[in-house]
């Protein structure tokens, strides 16, 4: 009885560690006309619309619902020609509401990610 109480224990907590785990983290950030895509960890791609002159939101219908808020300082000015391929230099905070932020900016520096 003793040694069926122990394995249903064991089998419990195994259980709430896997639920627990750490969730995927967004590993790029990219703004291009008022479309904004988010790549994370675990190779999700979550999109969302954002105004021009930047705001605030959720990542909705996303497998990772993070907050967002994008800051726009100023428009590229090869936008013109290039359309939404270029991005505009911009501040994008994520975060989870748990207290845990994610920071990044465009356009991409030279030979390095967006995250800073």
């Amino acid at each position: 009885m003793r040694l069926l109480l122990l394995g249903s224990l064991a089998l419990s907590l195994v259980g709430c560690s896997v639920a627990t785990g750490p969730s995927a983290r967004p590993e790029a950030v990219s703004l291009g006309g008022e479309r904004m895509s988010v790549r994370f960890s675990d190779g999700v791609v979550c999109r969302t619309d954002v105004p021009l002159t930047g705001g605030q939101g959720q990542l909705a219908g996303c497998a990772h619902p993070l907050d967002w808020s994008v800051t726009i300082h100023k428009r590229n000015y090869l936008e013109p020609v290039f359309g939404a391929v270029v991005s505009p230099y911009a501040h994008i905070d994520l975060s989870n509401g748990t207290g845990r932020n994610w920071t990044f900016r465009t356009p991409l520096p030279v030979g390095r990610d967006s995250r800073l």
